[in-house]
């Protein structure tokens, strides 16, 4: 499965690919057990236990980190966006965006699932 995200990764440009790889490392460090799996047809990395948590969608020039249940998440970190009944997503432009306030946010989606 390694090498197949691997490459669904190289599909896009260098900068987005680097992005994603840090940004799974982030999200696999912050939650160790959940299942990966790549969804070739919706574009997505998802991560899961029983039910999936959190997805990692790239973008032509940024990912967004897809949070399942993020409308039941409670934040103040201003990360979420989106309006959906229970979906929520953060952009993720910079490795710097990969910090404590998202694994916060990680590990507290993960915990929902």
């Amino acid at each position: 499965m390694a090498d197949e995200i691997e490459a669904f990764f190289g599909g896009y440009s260098e900068d987005v690919a680097t992005l994603a790889k840090a940004l799974r490392k982030h999200v696999k460090k912050a939650v160790p057990n959940a299942t990966e799996t790549l969804h070739t047809g919706w574009k997505v990395v998802s991560y899961g236990y029983s039910k999936k948590f959190c997805a990692i969608a790239p973008h032509s020039e940024w990912i967004n980190l897809q949070f399942h249940n993020g409308a039941a998440l409670d934040t103040d970190t201003q990360l979420l966006e989106g309006t959906g009944k229970s979906m929520r997503h953060t952009k993720i432009h910079r490795t710097s965006d990969l910090n404590s306030n998202l694994t916060a946010l990680i590990r507290q989606a993960a915990d929902h699932a």
